[in-house]
């Protein structure tokens, strides 16, 4: 099929692209379908593209800011709190705040931590004591942004200069070139594999989608109450 051109905006650059047009259809399923074609046609999945929340970050500091609850446990719920998360893990997948060559998060200068907190604070109201959960999110966003960028684009089997220019278009040149420069030092591919060990003994893994533990813990104690409240009143009915 015919290629066509066109643009596409990433953050404030305009970059022209030429884009295969069957990767972006919707297919129509036809009457005539025979089972085989039904088959391929299930085994295709949509996914989600990257998330850059260009609402928020062009928000002015003087704009309303969105208000985030947290619930006893520390942990974010409530409407807006996919808005919140999302929106942290942009700031960690931004190497003005988050630099990626930075090799362990914990190295993460403070500095740059109260940077990230100050932007969040700009943008969400939170309540007190909300930075340890904040910072905390970001940094497992940071190491899973790596962890993905490394599967996606890293070959240990090339030169680190045939690979510069072979990254997604929000990582900086510098930080990229640096990045690969670590991931190919002995010592970081033996971790690499001892952790690789680690993952694979995992057996208890997060299956409950975009929904935090906090948000399944709200909607079954709000399910327990509502069970409590029924055979209460079926009690009574019952009985009376």
């Amino acid at each position: 099929m015919a290629r066509t051109k066109r643009q596409k905006i990433t953050g404030n650059t305009l970059v022209d692209q030429h884009e295969n047009i069957a990767e972006n259809q919707i297919h129509i399923e036809e009457p005539n379908s025979t089972d085989e074609e039904n088959a391929d046609e299930n085994s295709q999945r949509k996914t989600r593209g990257p998330t850059y929340m260009t609402e928020i970050w062009g928000k002015p500091s003087s704009c309303h800011r969105y208000k985030v609850r947290f619930d006893k446990d520390g942990e974010p719920v409530g409407k807006n709190k996919s808005k919140f998360t999302e929106f942290l893990g942009t700031i960690a997948r931004n190497g003005k705040y988050a630099p990626l060559d930075v090799t362990d998060w914990r190295e993460m200068t403070n500095d740059k931590k109260q940077d990230m907190l100050v932007l969040v604070k700009e943008k969400f109201r939170l309540p007190p004591g909300a930075d340890f959960w904040t910072l905390k999110s970001i940094g497992k966003k940071w190491r899973n942004w790596k962890s993905a960028l490394k599967a996606k684009y890293y070959n240990p089997n090339e030169s680190i200069e045939s690979q510069i220019n072979n990254r997604d278009q929000r990582i900086l040149k510098d930080q990229w070139r640096n990045l690969l420069a670590y991931w190919s030092l002995e010592e970081t591919k033996n971790t690499s594999e001892k952790n690789k060990m680690s993952r694979a003994k995992k057996t208890m893994n997060h299956k409950t989608g975009k929904k935090s533990y906090a948000q399944i813990r709200k909607k079954l104690v709000n399910l327990l109450n509502l069970l409590v409240l029924f055979s209460f009143f079926l009690y009574h009915l019952v009985v009376l």
